[in-house]
């Protein structure tokens, strides 16, 4: 029975909170960067498991942030930065999280958050992020131009005992952290904060059912938004929520400690959760690690994992790439110093691990992605350092037949093609069949023989009539944006848009490179808008405007957007936009 007593004490806890944090105010949604597998909508919690998961926000004239978490079951970690200061841990059971507090109101920041312990121990759920009143919030910190990446593993990608020492048997989340395994290791060298995790302890590729517990095969629990141990999904996750550069496959030690399947068994499978991988990000790059338990274990059975990762792998088609990582009698860590126990790196091991597998990836990603991972995507310290290969500059020799076929990226395809890219408008995408895939086209043969040039770069551009001005000849040392610096061949010719301004070619990933020349000048229907009133065209003022989409950086509340015929790999969908550094948005213009 309620009394009055009981409402005088809900009264002076009332009080007492008001006195300890001042008046508070919920954060807008729409102001915070929600990374990895979140749900909920703008006016609702937000919820997930998957570890990782992280927001990030900007904000001014607030001494504190706070977040407004829903209580464990058991105490759960965070790991939380502010202003690019050193990263610090928090623990969390109940009630409010203090993120940050004393912090000076005339003072700037930029915080962000992480969850630290893996999605077996129960969802986060965030019902606001409160601040000051009266503060301001601003743009959210976005990864923009950063590497996409989502590492799919078990316990050792979770971090399962990553802060445990050798011969330690204590578990749980008190000794995981998912910020020192070899996944975030490699993420940091990568230079992108824009990543995540699929991963939970004693998961395979097969299913199983072990410590009296059925485990879902990794199929199917990426699929699916959250963890869900016992019962079906009960979301699926939206894909085109966010798409993947690179996916990072670590799997197949606990098929065989927990199964032991035949060599077709396991080759079956595997190929089948790359083809699901692909069938939800088409234009990721794979890798598939062979895990490292066989470089440390003797059994048969570890012979019989590698050859099904390498046959499937060797099955799945192009963008699919194997990783070996060691063998028993030259293991990439040390058996007896680099594990918890049999499986488990510590977190010495966890960088060994990743030092081995840097030189291995980072070739392959930048020559895939050079403008995402250019100069800012390095080596693990540690490692052995790798050179990007230096672009041919030998000039090739005119083709002695007629005619001969100059490649082209076409979208969507070549036999259904919108519009196409030639090398002159793309040195990049018309490089390579995987490049263009990259972009979003497919590589085809047009019918215009090729002039003798440099490989991967046109040194100028032929004057083109348009129906509203000339475009000028690019003169030769004009200023164009090279992939990733100027010391690279590989760039576009001065008259694209990536090669207008410094910001333009920062946002396409690259380095604007000057030259004794000027920028040719180009009609202002094909360059970005930056209004409807700057088009100048003799028929603005009688063409009604239509609304049509475009890729504006780094949101649409900017002014600087890609048009379709600017851009149509960047302007083709949300995803790809994104990809671009960039969101897609729909504003009228003029014609």
């Amino acid at each position: 029975r309620f009394r009055p007593m009981d409402l005088w004490r809900i009264l002076l806890l009332l009080s007492a909170a008001c006195r300890r944090n001042g008046a508070l105010k919920v954060y807008s949604p729409d102001q915070v960067a929600f990374l990895g597998r979140w749900q909920g909508g703008r006016s609702s919690s937000r919820r997930c498991s998957y570890g990782t998961v992280s927001f990030a926000v900007n904000f001014r004239g607030s001494s504190q942030l706070v977040a407004r978490l829903q209580p464990y079951d058991l105490t759960m970690y965070h790991t939380c930065q502010v202003n690019e200061g050193d990263p610090f841990v928090l623990e969390h059971l109940s009630g409010d999280l203090v993120i940050a507090s004393n912090l000076d109101k005339s003072a700037t920041y930029s915080i962000s958050c992480g969850r630290n312990t893996e999605a077996y121990y129960g969802a986060t759920i965030l019902d606001a992020l409160l601040v000051d009143e009266g503060a301001v919030t601003l743009s959210p910190p976005r990864p923009s131009g950063q590497l996409a990446v989502e590492f799919l593993g078990d316990s050792i990608t979770a971090g399962y005992q990553a802060l445990a020492q050798r011969g330690a048997t204590e578990d749980g989340p008190r000794w995981e952290d998912v910020f020192k395994t070899w996944a975030a290791i490699l993420a940091n060298a990568w230079g992108t904060r824009n990543w995540r995790t699929v991963a939970q302890s004693s998961i395979a590729v097969l299913p199983h059912n072990s410590y009296g517990m059925s485990f879902k095969a990794m199929k199917d629990q990426f699929l699916c938004s959250e963890l869900t141990m016992y019962q079906p999904c009960q979301r699926l996750w939206d894909f085109d929520e966010w798409q993947a550069d690179v996916v990072v496959l670590n799997l197949g030690t606990n098929d065989f400690v927990f199964v032991d399947p035949t060599e077709a068994d396991f080759e079956k499978a595997y190929l089948e959760l790359i083809q699901i991988v692909r069938s939800k990000y088409p234009g990721a790059l794979i890798f598939c690690i062979v895990p490292l338990a066989q470089s440390c274990q003797l059994e048969a059975k570890w012979q019989k994992m590698i050859d099904g990762i390498t046959k499937a792998v060797a099955a799945a088609g192009p963008d699919v790439e194997v990783i070996s990582t060691g063998s028993a009698t030259h293991p990439w860590l040390d058996c007896q110093k680099d594990y918890v126990d049999t499986f488990h790196p510590t977190q010495e091991g966890h960088l060994h691990f990743a030092q081995h597998l840097s030189p291995v990836m980072l070739p392959k990603l930048k020559q895939r992605f050079p403008w995402k991972c250019g100069d800012h995507c390095g080596q693990v310290p540690g490692a052995p350092s790798t050179t990007s290969p230096t672009p041919s500059t030998t000039t090739e020799a005119p083709s002695t037949t007629s005619p001969t076929e100059e490649p082209t990226c076409c979208y969507p395809n070549c036999g259904d093609a919108q519009s196409c890219n030639t090398e002159e408008d793309s040195p990049y995408c018309t490089q390579s069949a995987d490049n263009c895939r990259n972009c979003g086209g497919e590589f085809c043969a047009g019918t215009t023989a090729p002039t003798a040039r440099t490989t991967a770069l046109v040194t100028t551009a032929t004057p083109v009539t348009t129906s509203a001005t000339t475009v000028a000849t690019t003169t030769l040392g004009a200023q164009k944006c090279c992939y990733p610096d100027c010391d690279s061949s590989v760039c576009n010719p001065s008259d694209n848009w990536c090669s207008r301004s410094t910001g333009n070619c920062q946002n396409c990933g690259g380095t604007l490179c000057g030259g004794s020349g000027s920028p040719s000048t180009r009609s202002s229907s094909s360059e970005p808008r930056t209004s409807a009133t700057e088009t100048t065209t003799s028929t603005a003022a009688t063409t009604p405007a239509r609304s049509a989409e475009r890729c504006c950086y780094p949101d649409c509340s900017s002014d600087t957007c890609n048009e379709g015929e600017d851009s149509p790999y960047c302007t083709s969908s949300p995803e790809n936009c994104r990809k671009c550094g960039g969101e897609l948005c729909r504003r009228a213009f003029l014609l």
